[in-house]
């Protein structure tokens, strides 16, 4: 089995054998899609933040505090409120398509952000990154999802890593 990684945002020519790994399912029904997990989002701050105004806060609290999100994250919607994370909190203060940008920015202390758990979770665990604790709930609208070709036949190895890859995630 061959693994190639390819990181960008970038449409993918697919042949038989081809996976991807997305946020969103594919639109086009040419693909069949496995969930594999959810895309929870949480806010973080850095320590030096976090220790200045506490680990747990409103809504109303984090607008104070320069609140930087990708514009997609801006349309889950906070259970409790009916609303929009953009229409609670305006506009992201930077506009920036990157999120590792917004992972160093949030370490150094430039704002809070809004993230999803399983792209900070390793700046928590280093301790650059404290995960707030948030009294509304954010109703995440995405999911993370491994995308191949529907097709008649499926190789033999590209089925033992779908059979293995839902077995894990189930």
């Amino acid at each position: 089995m061959k693994f190639e990684l390819d990181f960008s945002n970038s449409f993918v020519e697919y042949n038989s054998n081809d996976i991807s790994i997305k946020i969103e399912k594919e639109g086009n029904s040419a693909f069949e899609s496995i969930k594999l997990e959810e895309n929870k989002l949480v806010f973080c701050a850095s320590p030096k933040l976090s220790k200045k105004n506490g680990t747990s806060l409103s809504f109303n609290k984090i607008k104070d505090y320069s609140p930087i999100y990708l514009a997609m994250h801006g349309d889950n919607l906070v259970k409790e409120k009916r609303k929009s994370i953009k229409a609670l909190l305006g506009e992201s203060t930077l506009k920036v398509d990157s999120g590792e940008t917004i992972n160093q920015l949030c370490i150094n202390s430039f704002g809070i952000a809004l993230r999803p758990f399983w792209y900070v979770e390793r700046y928590i665990k280093k301790r650059e990154l404290v995960q707030l604790s948030i009294k509304e709930n954010v109703e995440v609208k995405s999911n993370v999802y491994m995308l191949y070709l529907a097709q008649e036949y499926i190789p033999r190895k590209l089925q033992l890593f779908l059979d293995f890859t839902t077995s894990y995630y189930n």
